[in-house]
């Protein structure tokens, strides 16, 4: 982030933790947010799992952007300057679109976790869409009611899914002002880059946390199956076309922000570009067995349980690789600030 010591200080490593917590964070809210809308069946149980990922994930934002904070303080010095900086811009971003996202889902639902929503699978919550318009309804004095299908499906209001991509869009913003978007080429070029860098890598790291959540809500039934495997087959549309995205801005990035193709091994920042590149091969991979081997198997007739196991342990791969390259993130930005 721009005026935090890159060094050895405390400064440094204050800001270095909590940009990582702030950006894991703001990759899966904003992620949630797009899978929810864009990927999920919408059954009552798995949205009410969505807007509990929302809140515990925009806590881990509030909390990892105080911390960022209070390192930049430390290492400006003058609550003023860094008040005013574009790290100071980029942490209040961050903030104001995080604080919106959990006093969304605070209207919901109580504060129950992800998991022990999972374990009463057996209860039917109510679904997003209900919870969502209710909430909203409240707060403007004209109540809406979300419209419920007979299979079980609830749909999300306009008003509300305008809400979350607002706040979810904050979030997003704020990294247009982080690190290499303010040292390096023009700031406007290289903040839309890193706008949808974010926004891409975000929408690819949340869908997959959304899977392996559904993943363990779903029961025998032939229906259950089906609406995964449904969700499944969207999703790996928009994780395709996020992927291409990633990779496009990822490039454009590291054009801009390295002034030789040698900085790739004679620098810091450049080994560090090595590293997140190493570390998202992995994710591709495995995204790309799930969407060649796996999803044609599981959209036949014949899908067998142990094709489901699989999908989901390589899921689970893809996310621990793209979790090492938030952390590497964190640290790349540092450098080249």
């Amino acid at each position: 982030m721009g005026g935090i010591d890159n060094g050895t200080s405390l400064a440094g490593t204050v800001g270095f933790v909590g940009r990582f917590a702030s950006q894991a964070g703001s990759l899966i809210a904003i992620g949630v947010v797009a899978f929810a809308l864009w990927a999920s069946s919408q059954t009552k149980t798995e949205t009410r799992i969505f807007v509990c990922l929302v809140r515990q994930a925009g806590v881990v934002v509030v909390a990892g952007a105080l911390v960022e904070a209070v390192g930049l303080l430390m290492s400006l010095g003058s609550f003023t300057e860094a008040m005013f900086s574009s790290a100071g811009l980029a942490i209040f971003l961050r903030s104001a679109g995080a604080v919106g996202l959990v006093a969304l889902t605070a209207r919901i639902a109580p504060a129950q976790s992800a998991s022990t929503i999972i374990a009463a699978d057996e209860r039917l919550l109510v679904g997003v869409g209900g919870a969502f318009s209710g909430a909203v309804g409240a707060a403007g004095n004209a109540p809406t009611a979300a419209v419920q299908g007979n299979d079980g499906r609830s749909r999300v209001s306009d008003r509300v899914d305008t809400n979350a991509l607002w706040f979810a869009g904050l979030i997003a913003l704020s990294y247009a002002f982080d690190g290499h978007t303010v040292t390096k080429g023009r700031h406007l070029i290289t903040g839309l880059i890193a706008l949808m860098h974010v926004s891409a890598g975000a929408v690819w790291l949340g869908g997959l946390v959304c899977l392996i959540m559904i993943s363990r809500t779903r029961n025998a039934t032939d229906a259950a199956s089906d609406r995964f495997i449904e969700s499944i087959v969207r999703f790996s549309v928009v994780a395709a076309i996020a992927l291409a995205a990633v990779g496009a801005a990822g490039l454009m990035l590291t054009i801009t922000i390295l002034g030789s193709f040698s900085e790739l091994w004679s620098t810091a920042l450049g080994r560090l570009l090595i590293a997140k590149v190493m570390v998202v091969a992995v994710a591709v991979a495995a995204g790309a067995f799930n969407h060649f081997v796996l999803v044609p198997e599981l959209r036949s007739e014949s899908a067998h349980h142990d094709a489901r196991e699989s999908f989901v342990r390589t899921i689970r791969i893809e996310v621990t690789a793209l979790v090492a390259a938030v952390l590497v993130t964190a640290a790349l930005v540092a450098a080249a600030s």
